[in-house]
């Protein structure tokens, strides 16, 4: 109320606008016209009605009645962007082991670190405040390490000198969508990169030309690895069904063949050191759970441990076994002598078997194995010293929510022994060193 007028609010023209009404004449009148959003909370004070409008403050003269926005301005003193120590410990979202594994990098804030197994300093290889380095890994050969970083406006591939001494390098340019994670080739020569695109590429470490290999029509590329001697590359590709299949890339042709069908859904493709069988997970097995209510049937612990002979002239991994009496012999220099000619020369075809891996394309499909694991959910294959590792996770009751970390675990199938063997229980992540040596894990 304003001397002889009385302001209100009323919506009788479309929007909510201030109205007036005189007390005297009796006689009312649309004051604001605001044509797209609603007058809101109005105040009077002296001479004047303050209000919101479309997130804005008015203040309206009563004696011009006109109005006017205002323009707010509220200083701060900026304290979570002051310069500042952190530690980054509890930071850490990426992780590579050295070859040798005597150091580990881990990303960590925004920040590449490398941290020695025992002795020595840890040294940050990037040092960038206000720009993101992540997913560092460790080139075979020890010489740098590679990362993404966004120092460029957009995520690209940088080599940084391993030991800390030197310039990075930018290795990629022009990039136009997110870069997910990278893998060494055995050689050092080159990198894999797949990006939320879908697509996975090979990258030169040399040059950083990029070369397309195939693009998903319905996920990302995240299964991939490098043959033991760099010339091919296998990879999971999703297909218009949903599932994924296995498919291998060849170097030197720029050809990529399909593996397996897209009658079921494969995933994480592991070379064997060798050269002679291709791993993977498999869901093949078809072991329904059903609800106690609604008897719907709930599909979990499909997946099988399986591999491919990658030569036809590969022998089968699990022959079958007799136990035979053995009868001794006297072994004669000679014959002692002739073993370990024998040895030597097998050595030495092996050296030259992982220098030029040879894959048999036809039927390799139809020469498919199962390992002697029971169904499960796998991921992560890494293969060394005649060993196959891979994180298991078998679907338990209750979900994420169930306490399915007591039954998650690091385990091995020993394709002598024929045996599956738990390496760490409770670890959902771990990465074999380029040696195949050491093993670095991540638990919860």
């Amino acid at each position: 109320w304003q001397n002889d007028t009385v302001y209100y609010n009323s919506d009788q023209s479309g929007n909510l606008q201030i109205w007036a009404y005189d007390t005297v004449s009796g006689e009312h009148r649309q004051i604001t016209n605001h044509k797209e959003y609603d007058v809101k909370n109005p105040s009077q004070g002296p001479g004047a009605i303050v209000y919101e409008n479309g997130g804005w403050l008015w203040v309206l003269d009563l004696k011009t009645e006109k109005s006017q926005r205002i323009v707010v301005s509220l200083h701060s003193d900026n304290p979570l962007t002051r310069p500042t120590i952190k530690s980054v410990g509890d930071g850490v979202r990426a992780s590579s082991i050295a070859p040798d594994a005597q150091r580990v990098a881990f990303g960590a804030r925004g920040d590449i670190f490398t941290v020695p197994a025992e002795k020595g300093n840890i040294r940050n290889l990037t040092r960038s405040p206000g720009i993101r380095e992540r997913n560092p890994e460790w080139s075979p050969d020890g010489q740098y390490v590679a990362y993404l970083s966004d120092r460029s406006g957009e995520y690209e591939i940088w080599l940084s000198p391993a030991d800390g001494q030197g310039e990075a390098k930018q290795l990629t340019k022009g990039s136009n969508t997110y870069k997910m994670r990278m893998a060494w080739s055995p050689d050092s020569k080159h990198l894999l990169l797949n990006d939320a695109a879908m697509y996975l590429y090979v990258v030169d470490a040399e040059s950083g030309k990029i070369k397309k290999i195939d693009q998903s029509p319905t996920d990302e590329i995240n299964g991939f690895d490098w043959s033991p001697n760099s010339g091919w590359v296998a990879y999971a590709k999703g297909e218009e069904n949903g599932f994924r299949s296995i498919f291998l890339y060849e170097m030197e042709t720029g050809k990529s063949h399909r593996v397996t069908s897209d009658f079921t859904d494969e995933g994480d493709p592991c070379f064997d050191e060798d050269g002679d069988y291709l791993f993977f997970t498999s869901g093949q097995h078809f072991n329904p759970t059903l609800g106690g209510f609604d008897l719907k049937p709930i599909w979990a612990n499909m997946d099988g441990l399986y591999l491919v002979t990658l030569r036809e002239d590969v022998k089968h991994p699990f022959p079958p076994e007799s136990d035979e009496v053995e009868v001794k012999k006297e072994d004669s220099k000679e014959e002692d002598a002739e073993k370990s000619d024998d040895e030597d020369a097998e050595k030495d075809k092996e050296e030259e078997d992982i220098k030029a891996i040879e894959i048999d394309l036809e039927g390799i499909g139809e020469r498919m194995v199962e390992l002697g694991v029971g169904p499960g959910q796998f991921s992560g294959l890494e293969f060394a010293s005649g060993k196959l590792f891979y994180i298991s996770r078998p679907f338990t009751p209750g979900g994420s929510q169930g306490g399915p970390a007591d039954h998650m675990a690091i385990k091995l199938f020993d394709m002598e022994e024929r045996e599956e063997k738990t390496v760490m229980a409770g670890a959902f992540g771990f990465e074999l060193s380029a040696n195949g040596e050491k093993l670095l894990y991540r638990n919860m």
